[in-house]
């Protein structure tokens, strides 16, 4: 699967875009643990149980994580997410 990604924009004062490139080196450690329990498949309210915070809070570090890398969907935060090595993949036993 490739993902195709979009510029992340600040609105400058003149009304006008600056736009810049996904970074992912800019993930906190909070947001890579929160694209880890993405990447299980673990649901908002999963990932709010496990780190011991609210939904809302979940909501946006995933919005902050999407924005970081340039992407609309959790799908493709994950897949990225495996593609660039933020992440490791399943283990098989």
């Amino acid at each position: 699967m490739t993902i195709t990604h979009r510029t992340v924009g600040t609105r400058t004062s003149d009304g006008l875009y600056e736009t810049e490139s996904p970074d992912p080196t800019s993930l906190t450690a909070r947001e890579l643990q929160v694209l880890s329990l993405l990447a299980q498949g673990k649901t908002t309210d999963q990932i709010a149980h496990d780190l011991k915070v609210s939904r809302v809070t979940v909501r946006n570090y995933i919005q902050r994580i999407h924005q970081k890398l340039g992407v609309h969907q959790r799908i493709q935060a994950v897949v990225y997410a495996f593609q660039h090595g933020l992440v490791n993949g399943p283990v098989n036993s």
